[in-house]
């Protein structure tokens, strides 16, 4: 009969949880439809998951696969498959470490589940779904901590531009505000216009030595600069958006995000810095609002020597600490010195001995050229003015 000769192929159907992570099992259900008595060979599950990195143009693509014993079960063996809905368990681990799915601008990670009904002598029953994994585990710990940066880590350099700043924590969350705060230096040295704080999301692709990099995403906030103090801080707060793409790292490509903040600077250089900071999926929920940015610029140094001021004896008044230590008056303050760029001068006041002598800084019309003593040695005698009643002092 032609019922024998055509075979049933049953229905399947998958119903599957909402989401699934890695570290995780998959527990779901296959649903099979049968109008008759079948003989099958038995029901596989197989999770597989394919990774994509696009270099150029798109013309080279690099491929990789993520598999694993623990993502190919057998749901059934050999059996004879009754007329009616059969429901089957599903249970499938995807190993921690794994990389979550992804669809970015030149790189992918997807996952694809596999079901094969086995017919004997007859076509088998398949069917594909894609699954959507997420991360099990966060790439760091939320909130993180807060933290100050510097387009230079050697600090202000002669006149060049120079920008320090802070933000209340480099892990960050969907929909949450980012808050920090920047400061200029150089001001007198550097015609600043505006700020530009960015979070910015770039792939990195890596396969066989080739390596390239691609902007995927910038969230810009301007904020005008227009003669600004020395030192002076500026707060800023920047929305984190709900559908961002979380951090994420696999075989051929990263994402990665970083706080950048560019001063610029009318008819000169621009100071930048780029800060990398970890954007965790919205599963992990954190309150960050008692976060608080570190202080920058003079806020900061006003904050720190007004510690060591303390700690020393010494009282900060005017930007300068300031003393007296067994008679004799003590200042520190920073100066700028042009090409020399910012120094520490210390100076001693020592109760007056009446014998006319003084010692000051050389200058252009006070040295020993001009009525100046010479004490013999060539570099101190250079960078000094020395006065006395009579030279034998």
């Amino acid at each position: 009969p032609l019922v024998a000769i055509f075979k049933h192929r049953p229905k399947m159907e998958w119903l599957a949880p909402g989401a699934v992570f890695t570290g995780e099992e998959l527990r779901a259900v296959v649903r099979i439809q049968s109008k008759r008595d079948v003989e099958v060979t038995g029901l596989s599950a197989e999770l597989v998951g394919r990774g994509e990195a696009r270099f150029g143009s798109g013309r080279q693509t690099a491929t990789t696969t993520y598999s694993d014993p623990g993502m190919s079960v057998q749901v059934f063996a050999s059996s004879l498959v009754a007329p009616g809905i059969h429901e089957h368990q599903v249970r499938i681990a995807i190993p921690e470490g794994f990389p979550s799915t992804y669809y970015g601008k030149q790189c992918s990670t997807r996952y694809i589940l596999k079901l094969r009904l086995g017919i004997p002598w007859w076509r088998d029953r398949r069917a594909s779904y894609e699954i959507v994994v997420g991360e099990g585990k966060p790439m760091a710990s939320y909130p993180g901590q807060a933290t100050l940066f510097a387009s230079n880590e050697g600090g202000p350099q002669a006149k060049k531009s120079y920008i320090e700043g802070s933000a209340a924590g480099v892990v960050l969350l969907p929909n949450e505000v980012l808050r920090g705060a920047f400061a200029l230096l150089n001001t007198s040295y550097n015609r600043y216009t505006k700020v530009e704080v960015a979070l910015v999301g770039t792939e990195y692709l890596h396969h066989r030595g080739r390596r390239e990099e691609h902007c995927v995403r910038r969230m810009t906030l301007e904020i005008e600069t227009r003669d600004p103090a020395e030192g002076q801080s500026y707060p800023f707060a920047l929305r984190v958006p709900g559908n961002i793409a979380p951090s994420a790292s696999a075989t051929l490509w990263s994402l990665r995000w970083a706080l950048e903040i560019t001063a610029h600077v009318r008819l000169g250089r621009d100071a930048r810095l780029l800060v990398p900071v970890s954007v965790l999926p919205e599963r992990f929920s954190g309150d960050g609002s008692t976060r608080r940015a570190p202080r920058v610029g003079s806020a900061r140094l006003a904050l720190l020597w007004t510690s060591v001021a303390e700690e020393v004896g010494l009282e900060f008044v005017g930007n300068r600490m300031r003393g007296s230590v067994e008679g004799v008056s003590v200042e520190i303050r920073r100066e700028h010195k042009g090409r020399g760029g910012w120094t520490l001068v210390s100076e001693l006041r020592y109760p007056s001995l009446r014998i006319g002598a003084a010692i000051d800084e050389a200058s252009l019309l006070r040295g020993t050229s001009f009525g100046g003593l010479r004490i013999g040695i060539r570099s101190w005698d250079k960078a000094h003015h020395a006065t006395a009643a009579r030279s034998e002092q």
